[in-house]
């Protein structure tokens, strides 16, 4: 079982002086704190108790080494400022100790007085966000720092709110956090000010931090004598979490990489709000397993015709034109548009080429725009058969997935002729977004009622 950490005798050793205190006496101190000496006690401290040789050389090198951050999976830190600065001398003036928000029955029994009821309050704070609510987040001591029983410590918590609930957003996101943005600020319907900003902002530029978010109102005030920390304000008239820490979240939550599970990529794909930051994230890493997912799909349905010409539609969701480009692999693409869709177009145009170029064969791929949806009702008719002239039927296809519901009619009912390929995507949708690999290509021929071909 950890031993308990003694914090009331621990404060008291560290009331003398720095300038009397003995290499044995730094020794003493370094060992009551276990695993928090690097953590909790001056750097001088530490430097003086590696001076002693009975010490063995490997306790000596851990004390001589800064502590890092861990960046796994649910982590969250905590900046604590020390309170009586002048009594108490042999403390850092302001300390953080990480932790970890788990999926669990209860808080861990370790963590310091107080901090189980303080995570309810982060947790009921963040009770209208869905994937905090009910989903029986809990926080413990990181495994970093070996496990310590802290349950005598006496710390106060207020500060840490915005450290905490963005650690379980991000938790809950399946994101990982950046080590080098750190938070403190305090909530009550909105976010408070906090005290000991300066001796805070000092630790974050000792840690090699890049931006500390704190409350706006304490920006102005803060001593920027750390050029090298950024400061940043969080609004304090947002009532709700999430909108209150934006800014924060989108530089803290690291998000998977393609070397991450397929799980962990699309949790974190559904779950953000930054919609720019979730469209560069799909492109990069998970669109081209989703044409897998669909390619595999259409074999396995024993789909024998080939796609020669692909005759699809720019929307708001380029990636569309892409999936259904990766699924058949035509050697032509026809990518029809109207003009206030021209940037989407060539967004498609682009995705296409990409997706071509690593799955290894040529591409030939086309736009047509049009000033609007009645001139293009008008005569994509002609464009489509010029598109398609010489080839078999079977061979052209028809993608009625992007676009308008009146683009695809168009094709539907007056474009395709008998025997060529109808397209679509079938799709699970979470809020506003699809579930990347719910995604199911359908095939049916032109003509043919509603009889499908297998894919």
């Amino acid at each position: 079982m950890p031993r308990s950490l003694k914090w009331d005798a621990l404060r008291e050793g560290c009331r003398q002086p720095l300038e009397t205190l003995t290499a044995y006496d730094a020794v003493g101190l370094a060992l009551g704190f276990g695993s928090l000496a690097r953590w909790c006690l001056l750097p001088e401290v530490l430097e003086l108790a590696a001076t002693d040789d009975a010490v063995p050389d490997s306790q000596r090198a851990v004390w001589r080494e800064r502590p890092q951050l861990p960046a796994t999976h649910g982590t969250c830190w905590v900046v604590f400022a020390r309170e009586e600065v002048d009594r108490v001398e042999l403390l850092r003036p302001a300390f953080v100790l990480p932790f970890q928000w788990v999926q669990g029955e209860t808080h861990s029994p370790r963590l310091p007085q107080g901090m189980a009821d303080f995570a309810d309050f982060v947790l009921d704070s963040l009770r209208e966000v869905p994937e905090v609510a009910a989903k029986g987040w809990r926080l413990r001591t990181h495994p970093v720092l070996g496990d310590p029983d802290m349950s005598e410590l006496r710390l106060r918590y207020e500060s840490g709110w915005a450290a905490l609930a963005a650690g379980v957003l991000v938790a809950a996101t399946r994101g990982k956090p950046n080590s080098e943005v750190w938070a403190t600020a305090a909530w009550t319907n909105g976010i408070r000010a906090v005290d000991g900003i300066p001796v805070k902002l000092a630790l974050a530029a000792a840690f090699g931090v890049k931006t500390l978010f704190v409350p706006t109102s304490a920006t102005a005030a803060a001593q920027r004598s750390h050029a090298s920390v950024e400061l940043v304000g969080l609004p304090e008239n947002e009532s709700f979490p999430p909108t209150a820490l934006r800014q924060y979240l989108r530089i803290l939550n690291v998000p998977p990489g393609s070397d991450d599970s397929r799980a962990d990529r699309e949790q974190w794909y559904l779950t953000q709000w930054e919609e720019d930051l979730v469209e560069q994230f799909y492109r990069d890493h998970l669109l081209d397993e989703v044409v897998l997912h669909c390619c595999e799909t259409l074999k396995n349905g024993n789909f024998l015709s080939d796609c020669s010409h692909l005759i699809t539609i720019a929307s708001k969701n380029p990636e569309l034109v892409a999936i259904a480009v990766g699924s058949l692999r035509p050697t032509r693409c026809l990518v029809l548009s109207t003009s206030d869709l021209s940037k989407q177009r060539d967004d498609a145009m682009m995705l296409s080429r990409r997706i071509a170029e690593r799955q290894g064969w040529r591409l030939d791929v086309d736009g047509k725009e049009f000033g609007g949806i009645s001139e293009m009702l008008g005569s994509v008719g002609d464009v489509v058969r010029d598109f398609s002239a010489n080839a078999r039927a079977e061979n052209v296809f028809y993608d009625l997935t992007p676009g308008t519901k009146e683009m695809s009619f168009a094709l539907l009912f007056d474009v395709a002729q008998p025997g060529q390929r109808l397209f679509y995507l079938r799709q699970r949708w979470h809020g506003k977004r699809v579930q990347p690999f719910s995604i199911q290509p359908r095939v049916l021929i032109a003509g043919g009622g509603l009889s499908f071909r297998l894919d």
